[in-house]
């Protein structure tokens, strides 16, 4: 049986949502832009933007999932999520050498894996839940991409820093408006 939040824990879950759906959209779209503007940098610097945007990004689902915890059993696959994209980034960053090939790669099944897990929770919301759908086509758009880019592993520099930066720049767009709707959601919610 489902636990029955307070006004008062509605109201915290929604505002750390929305705190974590603003950071991780602003970081989002600073590493598309980033991307966008210096296309021509060395895969070492490709490598630390995107790891450093998939570490904040996990982050902000690590923090979101436990901030929802207590609204549904699902929070661990989000955490789950947001581990992974860490994880990743956090090889990105470390390793300082990697070819395209292995760059390619590791975003590549980045996106596949981050996409597969939203994808399973997107399954365990209910029907009518708004999120449902973003998490479902987010997590269908991720793989989809991870798959094309790890089926052309050899692309052009060029063409995985705008695929990157795109995938980026939309993402952090749509968590920008999940946190607006989430704060529209926080002012409507009355206090008991």
């Amino acid at each position: 049986m489902a636990e029955q939040l307070s006004s008062s824990e509605v109201l915290g879950v929604l505002r750390a949502s929305r705190a974590a759906a603003f950071v991780a959209g602003v970081a989002a779209i600073a590493g598309g832009v980033a991307l966008l503007v210096w296309p021509d940098r060395t895969v070492k610097a490709m490598a630390v933007v995107i790891g450093v945007v998939l570490v904040v990004l996990g982050l902000g689902q690590v923090l979101d999932a436990l901030a929802s915890r207590t609204a549904g059993n699902h929070w661990g696959w989000l955490a789950l999520r947001g581990l992974v994209d860490i994880a990743f980034g956090v090889v990105l960053i470390a390793w300082t050498g990697p070819t395209l090939w292995v760059l390619v790669v590791l975003v590549g099944l980045q996106l596949i894996v981050s996409g597969l897990v939203g994808v399973l929770v997107s399954r365990q919301l209910p029907t009518g839940d708004p999120g449902r759908s973003f998490l479902l086509w987010r997590g269908i758009l991720g793989m989809a991409l991870g798959v094309a880019v790890v089926a052309w592993p050899d692309a052009t520099l060029l063409v995985v820093v705008v695929l990157a930066a795109l995938y980026l720049i939309v993402a952090g767009l749509v968590l920008l408006y999940a946190g607006y709707q989430l704060g529209r959601l926080e002012r409507a919610t009355p206090v008991l």
